[in-house]
Order: structure tokens, then C-alpha cells, then sequence
């Protein structure tokens, strides 16, 4: 069953105003028809033409806007078309409200919208296809239908092509009949590709010709004759609709005739004229009737008229008409350049009265301007709101080559905004009761940096920094607008402004700025604040908040429905509305049906239905199982697989469990190689249940242990992981709230547990910038030798260097050393090779940086580089966890493979290139992993086998044979790394791979892995400063540039910063107490006492 089809509601409002004189197009709306009827091994339609050629309003028709045809032929087509659209969207590079719809993933959320509405089964279809590990995304499925989208932090562009495939392909289940297909219509790929990193739109739209989607899912598509878009189309998918559709030009002739008023004398000729010279551009031949129409009394001739042969031709030409005459000059400098500048500027459209505002113009001056200029202008007078009328004009207003006579200047129009807000409401935001100003204020500023040449680029930059870091600023947006999405965005702008300045004091605005992002995530994303919004019942808010969190999708619904039962209390009917949604699309996963069962007989007054749990085991034994996980000295068991290696006091706890009836299993040393990890606490959890079920107020006191050790795990992957396996059994008890405390309980450690970040490097290198200056140089040195001493007391027996921790302030501190005084690190940087490695998820990043500080101490030094590289390699290959393991291993692939490679070679690489290049667009091929076909990881220790104890197990857990043998594309995505195949494809691109292809053994394929772009921007950031082929100024854009993209790593992000700091090298007293005061109020304490005061503030 389906609901009609798509709706004039989906065609935004100044597209849908472009259709309101639509006329014809008779041949194109047939063809589209044979298109529909046709061969559907040809999934493309692309209709093509020159600005004014009609696209928009053409797309806008199909789409449901717009008169209907005149003619029942042609009204019969057109609801052939209509009805056979199931979703559409609009490209639109400047949209009237807050959605950016040139985003690649609001795309796929907008069709996700419209499909649900039209089939009722596609949501259940939809969420089940979202349930997977590479997708970020919360729904909200109720009566609205709506998708809420992929979270903040997580809009990242290989989740965009994830969220793209799972889409289209409940599609596949969708198919009643035979041959039923799926129409979208997309509009203006052209401004879809302003959309600057990778895959944009085109890029999803043009990748389903090579994925596995749907066979019948087919595209209606629009663009600008731009070569680079035509091009992935096939010839013979491609429609002009001037070249093309011959017998549509009469369409132009007849519109035209329409508008001849009766009795007109010389219009039938006009008309003719006009025609004959627009050549099929219907904007031509509105724009020149418009304007000629009414004057045509006046032309002595007809035939003597110097009609222009191009759109901007007729720009100019009515520009200079109006305004070519000493006064017309006069009221454009005056009056109408600062009106259609700053309108032309504006991200929506604008009213009377604001633009009076903006302009500081009374009102009935300003009535007379919007009058003068009616004719470029898009919107009803007197009030509005007012917008350029066509995207081509704004083009010419604003290009000096097309325009040189009457230039707008786009940074005048962005700086006029910007400054009314900025000097009306400085420091006093609360008084500004104006949306847009709060929304739009900081994209203004960035453009006007942005447009301008110093000294005025820094002061719009600064300026910018100023406002949105402002609490003044960010109260007032909060309370008005409730989006913090967008005041993120904001952050992100500034750094981006920020970091693009190339003034020679643009680095202290950098480091303000970073540091102030990282805090203001930090801040944000606290689940205790988060389940205070639940306890009040304000479950939209903690929708909201949970968009910005970055964890897996399956705890990001179980975060929902916990809060849903903590507002229960104070708003039952919301509550209610949650577990609704999720009975109402079906949930795959069992611990999340689970919950939602439960959940939903507590707000009926029902009592639970739980499963049995096993039989009560004695004291001792849940005390050996807490123990088991806290290990022989109780620190935490870092993996928590039920397979890590089997020692004593595993051999302990299998002989408490047996001597009272229970057994423990270990891991056959003879299973498949297929095998998957499963985690301790499946099979422990049941017995601390059972347990804290049997004895009421203090039986569970072992599970909160178990929990409480599980939070101090700083293995985040492992933590989640085991927290989820433990989560069925807790949902089995049988009173509620003590199962609502629980579960409460498990997703704070899950979520809010410790996690490492390395973040010394900061107040490690302001240490030692006041040391250079001559400010505590004997703290500095003290702190050298105590963090020396501290690393050579590290020994295996100890756990090895277990963070990675040692090696990274050893290498911090020899780039400082090395950098800031000249002195010879090499015994700090040989110190550091020679630590104990412990986890080696943490100790394979930590050596890859330390190779970076070996080249930046010691730039001819290959042969430790390389040491520190096989130490990162041989930590890569044995991360426990397969998934894990191959991540790790593809990122060192790329790093030591293709970037060292590149930097060890005696010509110089081209820095500042590579450094724009990865600024502009991370996701591009070039900057991906890299998987190595027929990876042997022969590194890892051998898997599962005994020793010369058979009760004792040791080696590693065996990756399975897909991982192994995996050779297309197509196994890569599915078996090896959950990502999308049209991602692989698209960053395989030149390399000709098809999905099915066998790849040979050594065969390197990029992989979209957006966790490695920070750290090749830190990896980019050391090269930097050893580079000699760049300049100063190049050596800090390129520092400055990697720092918002090591952003989203906050150990990148420190690293990237502490060497932009040695580049910038401050000595003033000022700026090193500027410094030092961004520390305090940014950093953490614990990063400043280590760095200040030595090993004795270090993590354990």
C-alpha cells in the first residue's frame, strides 16, 4: 500500500515560486514519460541547460508546484510523471530556512521522510536497515515521520554514504510488483557540488550505478551544463533542454505571445526579436519582456533594438540603462548596490524592516529603494520578504569580470551585516531579539574574513573569535534558538576563519579557539545533565543532546529509552510516545526489544515478564568473578573478552565456579577460524543477577563492583561492548526499579566511563616557551628528569608503558627541547623506544607519533623513524579485537606506506598543497587508509595455542578467514570493515576497481576512515617543521590549517597545537601569560599538573 505521491510541501518555497508561470515543455515531459516506460538498465535522467533554461522550475512542476497544463494531452503526462516521483529534493545553495539542503546527509534524511510517508512499511524497513555499527543515526518515527538525523561530531562523509545505502535499500523489500520502480528527483547537482568535501550529492546520486542498490531505483536529475557533472552521466542520459527538445522552443514563442497586451502595436515583432535572440532560455525572454514591454511606445524601432546575446549581457545592459547617467551613479553607489549587496549576501530572505535596519534607512526611503529596484528583487512589497530573483543574477552582481562596470562587492555586503549586529548587540546578546542575527551573525563574519585582504581579514577573524566565544553570545543563542547543532557549527566556523589568517598573530586566536571547542564538546556531552533533562521530563531536549554524542548506535536508543523511563515519573504520556515509536518500526537487535518490553508493562502497571535466571551461586562466587575482572591486583581487565589469554587467576575462578556446581568455559585452542569474540560478562552477568536478585538491598553491591571496574576501563570499544552483554541479564530482574537504578547505572559506565586522551602536549610546550624566554627554565629541566626517571622505572613486570602514555611526554618534551633550546634529544627519543609497550590499541598511535617526534628532533634520522614505525606496526597487528586490529593496521598502512614513504625521499613533497588539499576536502582519496590485499599480519603473535601448561591459553585471538581472504571491494565492505561500498568505490575511483573484481595479494585499496584524517593533520603538522622548501609564512598557514582538522581527535588536536606553538615560538611576556590563561580556562588540571608538575599527577 502507498500513500499518494510526492507534495508541493517537499518543493521549497522560492523553487516552488519559480513554477508559478510555468508554460510547456511538452517534448521534455514525453520523453521523460518513454524514459519511465523504457529500458531500466538506464538509471539516469539528466536534463541539462544554461542558467534561465528553466531546470528549476521545470523540476518544480514535475514536483507538484506550479499551474496545470493547458491541454489534457500534456495534463495526462504530467500526472504520469507526478504519480510515478516517490521522492525529491532540491539542491538550493542558499534555502530560506535553518537546512542546508546542498548536505549530503539531509539528503538521504529528506528522501528517508518522504518514502516513510508514502509507504507505510518503509520505516519498519528503514530502522532495521540503520541498525549496523557505521551508522550514527537517531530516529523519530511518531505521527511526524521524521528522521532526526546523523548527530553532531558524527556528520562526517563516509556516515553520509552510509545513511545514503540504507535508504535505498529497503527498497529492495518494498517491490509488490514485478515491475515496480522508485523514482527520485534531484534538482541543481551544479550547486549540489558547492558542497565542499567528499561525497557530495553527485557523488551518492552517481555511485549507485556501481553499488548493490535496489535494480530499480532510477533518477530524474537536473544540472548546469557543467562538464565535471556531465561527464559521469552516460551520453545518452543526458537531456538538453534547448538542444534536445526542439519542439519546446515553440513553448518560449507561445509564453511570450501570451504576455502581448491587446491592441499592442510592434509586439508581435518584438516578441520575434526577443524569441530569436534567447535562443530557448526562458529567463531571457521573461527578463526582456519584462523590461521592454512597458517601454515599447517609446523604441523608435523594433528592428533598431540592441538586444543583448547573453544572460549577463541583459544584466549589464538594464544596469547601465538605469544607472549609466551621472544621478543613476549617484543612487547606485547610494541606494541600490548596498540594498541588492546586502540582500544578495543574505542567507534567507529578508524583510522591509530589517533591511532597514541593516541599511540604517528610514522607512519610506527604503520603500522608494525596494521600489527602484523591483525588478531584481523576488518577494511581495511593501513588506516582504525580499531575495535576488535568480541565482544567475547574484552570480553577475557579484563577479567583477561579468560586472566590471557596476561590481558588487561580496565582502561589503557580508561586513555590513556582520558589523550591525556585532557593534549593536558586543557583550550584550540578550538584547538581540532577532533570529537571524543570531544565526547568521558568524557565517557573515567568516565571509567577510573570508572576501578580505589583511589587515582587515584579521580583524574579521578576531572579531568573529570574539563573538561566538563570548558567554554573552552563546546564553543568548541557546535560550532563543535551542540549537546547539548551530552553535557548534559556529565554533567551527571561527577555528575555520581563524585558522585561514594569515596574520603573524592569527596563532593565538587558533589556540583560543581549538582549546574553547574541545572544552565546549566536553561540556556538553555529560550524561548526568543529560538524564537531569530526562528526570524533568523533557525527552525532546534529551533527543537533542544525544545527537552530539559519539557512540554506537545501539546505545544511543537504549540512552533514549532509559531517559524515557526516568521521565516517566513526571510525564508518563511521553514516555509512552517513545516505547510507541520503537513497538511501531520493529527493533532487530534483542536487548533493545528487551528493554522496550520492559518499559512498556511498567508504564501499563504491568507486571514484568522476565526470563529465569540461573540458580543463586554462594558468595564466594560472585566475589571471584568481580575479582576475575579487576585482575590479580584489581586493576581493570582491559579487554574483557571471556577469550583473553587464560592465566591463574582465571584457573582460580573456573575452580571456585566448579566446585560448586557451575563451569567456566575457556576458548577451545582448536576453534574455527571463523570464530567472534565474546565477551566475559554474557556468561557472569546471569550469576551477579541472580545473585543480587536472591538478597535484596545487599546482593548487588558485586554487580555494581563489576560495573564500577568496567567504568575505569579506559577502552572505550571494550568497555561498550562488554556493558552491552551484561544489559540482558539486568533487564531479567524481576522489580523495576531496581532494574531501572541498574540500567542507569550500565549506560553511565558505558557511556560516561574513562576514556585516554593525551592532552600535555599544550601546557608541556608553554612550559617550556616560558623556560626559552627565561621564565623557570629550572622547571622546565626538573620536569625533563623527572619525567626521564619515571619512564625508566617502567618494566614489563609493571604493565609496560599500558596508554602509551611515556612515550608520548617523552616525545613531547624532546621537540620542545630540541626545538625551543637546541639541545640533542636523541637520549629522550632513545628512551622512549625502548619503554615496554603495553595495550596495543594505545601503543601503535603512540609510536607513530613518536616517529613523528624522532623526524621533527632529528630530520636525517631514517633508521629511528623506521624503528618506531615497526614498533607501531607490530602493536597495530595485535589489538585483540579483529575490527580493531584491521583499522589500526589500514591507518599505519597509509601513514608509514604512503606519507613517510613520501617524506623520506630526496625531493621535497609539495606541504602546503597536501596541507590545502586535506583543509578543503579530508575525505578525498588521498587521505584515506589503506587496506592491503592478502594482509598476512605477520606481526601478530600467533593465534590460540597451548602452552607448555594445557590448562594455560596464550597468543592472540584469531581473525577470521574473511578478514584474511577478503579481494574485492564488495568483501571489503561487508566482511572487513562495515562501510559502504559506494564509498569504496568512490575512493577507488581511479584505480578502475568494479564492486566484484579480484584484487591481487599486495593490491593497496583506500578506505574511508574519518579517525584517521586527525592524525595524518598531526602527522602533516610535525612535517611542517622540518620541511625545508617552505617558507615561515608557508610553515604556519600549514601548521594552522591542520588544526581544525585534527579537531575532532582531541590527542591530535593537542599534538597539532603544541607544534603550531613551536613554529609561532612567542617570547613576549604578554603572550605567554595569554597563554598560560588559556589553560587555565580551557585545559584540563590533570594535563597541567602532569605538565607542570611531573609524574606524580599521572593517570595509573
Amino acid at each position: 500500500m502507498q500513500a499518494p505521491s510526492v507534495t508541493l510541501a517537499t518543493v521549497p518555497e522560492e523553487v516552488a515560486h519559480k513554477a508559478s508561470n510555468f508554460f510547456g515543455r511538452r517534448q521534455t515531459l514525453q520523453h521523460i514519460v518513454d524514459w519511465l516506460d523504457g529500458d531500466r538498465a538506464q538509471r539516469f535522467l539528466c536534463l541539462t541547460g544554461e542558467p534561465g533554461t528553466g531546470k528549476s522550475a521545470f523540476m518544480a512542476w514535475l514536483a507538484g508546484a506550479g499551474p496545470p497544463p493547458g491541454d489534457p494531452e500534456t495534463a495526462a503526462l504530467l500526472d504520469r510523471v507526478r504519480s510515478a516521483l516517490d521522492a525529491v529534493h532540491f539542491c538550493v545553495a542558499r534555502h530560506s530556512g535553518a537546512e542546508r539542503t546542498l548536505d549530503p546527509t539531509v539528503f538521504g534524511q529528506h528522501l528517508a521522510e518522504q518514502l516513510t510517508s508514502r509507504y507505510p512499511a518503509y520505516g519498519t524497513y528503514f530502522l532495521n536497515a540503520l541498525h549496523g555499527p557505521s551508522v550514527q543515526v537517531t530516529m523519530e518515527v511518531g505521527q511526524a515521520r521524521t528522521v532526526i538525523g546523523p548527530t553532531f561530531g558524527n556528520i562526517q562523509l563516509a556516515d553520509a554514504a552510509s545513511l545514503f545505502n540504507r535508504v535505498c535499500e529497503p527498497l529492495r523489500n518494498l517491490s509488490t510488483e514485478a515491475n515496480q520502480q522508485f523514482i527520485f528527483l534531484v534538482d541543481a547537482l551544479d550547486e549540489a557540488r558547492l558542497w565542499a568535501a567528499e561525497p557530495s550529492i553527485v557523488d551518492l546520486v552517481v555511485a549507485v550505478a556501481g553499488i548493490d542498490v535496489p535494480a530499480n531505483l532510477r533518477f530524474v536529475v537536473s544540472c548546469r551544463p557543467v562538464k565535471a557533472i556531465l561527464d559521469r552521466f552516460p551520453e545518452d542520459a543526458r537531456w538538453d533542454l534547448i538542444g534536445d527538445a526542439h519542439d519546446d522552443h515553440d513553448d518560449i514563442r507561445r509564453y511570450a505571445v501570451s504576455r502581448i497586451p491587446a491592441g499592442s502595436q510592434g509586439a508581435a515583432r518584438l516578441v520575434d526579436r526577443i524569441v530569436k535572440a534567447g535562443e530557448g532560455n526562458f529567463l531571457y525572454a521573461k527578463l526582456a519582456l519584462d523590461y521592454w514591454l512597458p517601454r515599447l511606445e517609446e523604441l523608435g524601432s523594433v528592428e533598431s533594438l540592441d538586444l543583448p546575446g547573453r544572460l549577463d549581457q541583459i544584466y549589464a545592459q538594464f544596469l547601465s540603462r538605469e544607472y549609466g547617467s551621472g544621478p543613476g551613479q549617484d543612487r547606485w553607489n547610494a541606494e541600490s548596490r548596498p540594498l541588492l549587496g546586502t540582500i544578495g549576501v543574505a542567507q534567507m530572505p529578508m524583510a522591509s524592516g530589517q533591511i532597514e535596519w541593516l541599511l540604517d534607512m528610514d522607512a519610506e526611503r527604503m520603500q522608494d529603494i525596494l521600489r527602484r529596484c523591483d525588478q531584481y528583487l523576488d518577494g511581495e512589497p511593501p513588506e516582504g520578504p525580499f531575495t535576488l530573483y535568480h541565482q544567475s543574477f547574484r552570480e553577475f552582481l557579484f563577479n567583477r569580470k561579468l560586472n566590471s562596470r557596476f561590481p558588487v562587492s561580496a565582502a561589503d555586503g557580508h561586513g555590513r551585516i556582520a558589523r550591525r549586529y556585532v557593534d549593536s548587540y558586543d557583550q550584550q546578546w540578550e538584547n538581540c531579539h532577532d533570529d537571524y542575527g543570531l544565526r547568521f551573525v558568524a557565517t557573515h563574519s567568516a565571509e567577510a574574513a573570508r572576501f578580505t585582504q589583511q589587515p582587515v581579514r584579521h580583524n574579521w577573524s578576531t572579531r568573529l573569535v570574539r563573538t561566538v566565544l563570548s558567554p554573552s553570545y552563546q546564553q543568548a543563542h541557546e535560550q532563543r534558538l535551542q540549537d546547539e547543532t548551530a552553535l557548534f557549527g559556529d565554533l567551527e566556523l571561527a577555528l575555520g576563519a581563524a585558522a585561514n589568517d594569515d596574520h603573524n598573530a592569527a596563532y593565538l586566536l587558533v589556540v583560543e579557539c581549538a582549546l574553547h571547542l574541545r572544552a565546549f564538546r566536553a561540556e556538553r556531552l555529560q550524561l548526568p545533565k543529560l538524564f537531569d533533562l530526562a528526570r524533568a521530563g523533557r525527552l525532546d531536549e534529551v533527543e537533542r543532546r544525544l545527537q552530539y554524542f559519539n557512540i554506537p548506535e545501539h546505545w544511543r536508543q537504549q540512552a533514549l529509552l532509559i531517559s524515557g523511563w526516568l521521565a516517566a515519573e513526571v510525564n508518563p504520556a511521553v514516555a509512552r510516545s517513545i516505547v510507541a515509536r520503537f513497538l511501531e518500526l520493529g527493533v532487530p537487535d534483542p536487548t533493545l526489544n528487551q528493554l522496550v518490553a520492559r518499559l512498556g508493562s511498567m508504564l501499563k502497571g504491568n507486571a514484568p515478564v522476565v526470563g529465569a535466571l540461573p540458580a543463586t551461586p554462594p558468595e564466594v562466587v560472585v566475589d571471584a568473578i568481580a575479582r576475575r575482572l579487576g585482575g590479580t591486583d584489581l586493576a581493570v581487565n582491559p579487554s574483557m573478552l571471556a577469550e583473553a589469554d587464560v592465566g591463574p587467576q582465571d584457573l582460580w575462578l573456573r575452580e571456585q565456579l566448579a566446585s560448586y556446581g557451575f563451569n567456566f568455559q575457556t576458548l577451545d585452542a582448536t576453534a574455527a577460524a571463523d570464530y567472534a569474540p565474546i565477551f566475559a560478562a554474557a556468561r557472569e552477568g546471569p550469576l551477579l543477577v541472580s545473585f543480587a536478585a536472591a538478597h535484596p538491598g545487599s546482593g548487588d553491591r558485586y554487580l555494581r563492583n563489576y560495573i564500577t571496574l568496567h567504568a575505569a576501563n579506559s577502552y572505550a570499544h571494550y568497555r561498550q561492548q562488554s556493558l552491552w552483554a551484561l544489559l540482558p541479564s539486568v533487564i531479567q530482574h524481576p522489580d523495576d526499579q531496581w532494574t531501572k537504578d541498574m540500567v542507569l547505572a550500565v549506560t553511565n559506565a558505558a557511556l560516561a566511563g574513562g576514556t585516554l586522551e593525551f592532552d600535555e602536549c599544550v601546557p608541556s610546550t608553554v612550559l617550556a616557551l616560558r623556560a626559552a624566554a627565561g621564565h623557570g627554565s629550572g622547571e622546565f629541566r626538573d620536569l625533563v628528569q623527572a619525567h626521564a626517571a619515571a619512564a625508566r622505572a617502567v618494566t614489563r613486570d609493571t604493565g609496560g608503558d599500558a596508554w602509551g602514555a611515556h612515550k608520548r611526554r617523552l616525545g613531547v618534551l624532546a621537540e620542545a627541547r630540541s626545538r625551543l633550546f637546541d639541545l640533542d634529544s636523541t637520549d629522550l627519543l632513545e628512551l622512549a623506544l625502548t619503554i615496554p609497550y603495553g595495550f596495543a590499541g594505545f601503543s601503535s598511535p603512540a609510536h607513530l607519533t613518536l616517529a613523528e617526534s624522532i623526524r621533527v628532533c632529528r630530520p636525517a634520522d631514517a633508521a629511528r623513524v623506521k624503528r618506531s614505525l615497526e614498533q607501531a606496526r607490530a602493536a597495530a597487528h595485535n589489538v585483540q579485537d579483529p575490527v580493531f586490529c584491521v583499522r589500526m593496521t589500514s591507518r599505519w598502512n597509509a601513514l608509514a606506506g604512503r606519507w613517510w614513504k613520501r617524506a623520506l625521499q630526496p625531493t621535497a613533497m609539495d606541504l602546503t598543497g597536501v596541507a590545502e588539499r586535506l583543509a578543503t576536502n579530508p575525505a578525498g582519496s588521498e587521505f584515506s587508509a589503506v587496506h592491503i590485499v592478502g594482509e598476512e599480519y605477520g606481526l601478530r603473535t600467533g593465534d590460540r595455542t597451548a602452552t607448555t601448561a594445557p590448562e594455560l591459553l596464550t597468543g592472540s585471538v584469531p581473525l577470521s578467514s574473511n578478514v584474511r581472504t577478503a579481494a574485492t571491494l564488495a568483501e571489503l565492505s561487508r566482511y572487513v570493515y562495515a562501510t559502504p561500498l559506494s564509498e569504496l568505490l568512490r575512493l577507488n575511483s581511479d584505480r578502475g576497481f568494479g564492486a566484484a573484481d579480484r584484487l591481487p595479494p599486495g593490491t593497496e585499496v583506500n578506505i574511508p576512515d574519518r579517525e584517521f584524517t586527525p592524525l595524518l593533520a598531526a602527522w602533516v603538522a610535525g612535517e611542517a617543521l622540518v620541511q625545508p622548501n617552505l617558507s615561515s609564512i608557508q610553515r604556519r598557514r600549514v601548521l594552522q590549517l591542520m588544526v581544525p582538522v585534527a579537531a575532532a581527535n582531541p590527542t591530535a588536536l593537542d599534538t597539532t597545537l603544541g607544534r603550531l606553538l613551536l613554529d609561532a615560538r612567542p617570547t613576549e611576556q604578554r603572550t605567554l601569560g595569554t597563554l598560560s590563561r588559556y589553560l587555565a580556562t580551557y585545559q584540563s588540571q590533570s594535563a597541567i599538573a602532569n605538565a607542570v608538575l611531573g609524574p606524580a599527577g599521572a593517570p595509573v
